[in-house]
């Protein structure tokens, strides 16, 4: 299914990009899967929706995913 919106295009096109960037798919970044690489990627596409203005409860929409859970993944490494 291809997305219409303006926000869910955006948010296509990030994470395609960060799946190349990864060397996955689109539906792998988007998998629940806890393998390392889909984890980063995924870490990846966060912030950058972030860095976007995007919260972190419109974020777990597109993702099936709690905001706490979302806000883990943004602080991921840093701590």
């Amino acid at each position: 299914m291809i997305p219409t919106r303006p926000l869910a295009v955006a948010a296509a096109a990030i994470i395609a990009e960060v799946a190349e960037l990864h060397g996955l798919t689109p539906d792998q970044v988007r998998d629940h899967h806890r393998f390392v690489e889909y984890v980063e990627a995924r870490r990846g596409v966060y912030l950058r929706l972030r860095n976007r203005g995007w919260s972190l409860s419109r974020i777990g929409r597109l993702f099936g995913l709690h905001p706490s859970t979302v806000s883990s993944a943004v602080r991921g490494r840093s701590q």
